[in-house]
């Protein structure tokens, strides 16, 4: 768990998050083994087989990863406050949240382990296709979220404004739920004193809502503003506040506004759930718009990420026929699957 080394001498890919897990006091370990041990119930599945190609399929180069980026660290607390210690070592250590949200070098090391090390920590990475957001300061990162609704986020998976989708989604409805409140506030407590990531913009300038108007008296001045109207405007709403904890915002949304599109494309053309938890009435999908061609996909993506107050850089087709080609050979997990969205089934929803 600590150093990625299995029974008989084999290296562990880095996949699994071993050097956040080397910050874990050996009570912790000693806490987890006994409950698998006595809690979690014996199954007798076969591994699925490789996809990695014959060398990348190799052990034995792992020990020198191993050697070179797993390096022995302890956990050094960042302050003597007892909320914020607990956090830190939540966030870097068994959270592992800079396996996703903090950039990987040419090796699949994370390029920083700790906000001590760099200020790159938790800056955002892509992964499996999806932007993993800066979690630091700024404001595409978590500098217009409060620390009560990073408390329902991980809780729950939304707030009135947003919602997980995708590996996020994961997370919350097979970890954070189940976390004590203490535990959830201290996560959140220290993510908040994170400094803006550098070469990041703190604030981003006001912009004028324009979008709105335009909607309700259907002036619909652009292709984008005609999809949107189409597809989009009957659960997202003429304002781009959709309706709280059920269809999320796309105005003022960090998550729609990210300098990287990744996220919006990957959810427009293949769908997504809500996390399931027992907070809210149901888990909400997202339907899948792979009928749209790529251009119209561009179309109405720029549109939602440069509308109402949003600014975002564009995306061009290749982004799109790209995304197209990436969800093509991806893995589906439970959380990529859209679910049937016949007019029976939304029926059945509904009573």
């Amino acid at each position: 768990v600590k150093h990625g080394v299995a029974p008989g001498n084999k290296a562990l890919y880095p996949a699994m998050p071993y050097p956040s897990y080397q910050l874990m006091p050996d009570e912790d370990l000693a806490a987890m083994y006994a409950f698998f041990m006595s809690d979690v119930e014996a199954i007798n599945q076969p591994n699925l087989e490789s996809e990695l190609p014959p060398v990348a399929n190799w052990r034995w180069p792992l020990a020198y990863w191993q050697v070179l980026f797993d390096r022995k660290r302890d956990f050094v607390p960042e302050t003597d406050d007892a909320l914020l210690t607990r956090g830190q070592y939540l966030i870097e250590g068994p959270g592992h949240c800079g396996s996703c949200h903090t950039d990987r070098g040419i090796g699949f090391q994370e390029v920083t382990l700790s906000n001590t090390d760099s200020a790159e920590y938790l800056s955002g990475a892509v992964i499996d296709g999806w932007r993993a957001k800066s979690i630091r300061g700024e404001h595409r990162g978590l500098g217009t979220w409060t620390v009560t609704e990073l408390n329902d986020f991980f809780k729950t998976g939304r707030t009135d404004t947003t919602a997980a989708f995708g590996a996020m989604a994961e997370v919350v409805e097979h970890s954070t739920q189940y976390m004590t409140d203490y535990d959830i506030n201290a996560m959140s407590s220290y993510l908040k004193t994170l400094s803006p990531a550098p070469n990041k913009e703190a604030t981003l300038p006001e912009k004028e809502d324009l979008t709105t108007q335009k909607l309700l008296d259907g002036d619909y001045d652009s292709r984008g503003a005609i999809l949107y109207a189409e597809y989009c405007q009957v659960c997202h709403r003429a304002d781009g506040k959709g309706v709280a904890r059920i269809f999320p915002a796309l105005d003022a949304n960090s998550a729609v506004y990210s300098k990287s599109a990744d996220s919006v494309l990957q959810i427009t053309l293949s769908g997504g759930r809500m996390p399931e938890t027992p907070h809210d009435r149901m888990a909400f999908t997202m339907p899948e718009f792979t009928n749209l061609s790529d251009a119209d996909v561009a179309e109405v993506v720029n549109y939602v990420r440069n509308s109402w107050t949003n600014q975002a850089p564009k995306i061009d087709v290749n982004d799109v026929v790209k995304m197209r080609a990436f969800l093509a050979k991806k893995p589906k997990t439970s959380t990529d699957i859209a679910p049937d969205l016949s007019i029976d089934t939304q029926t059945k929803g509904a009573e």
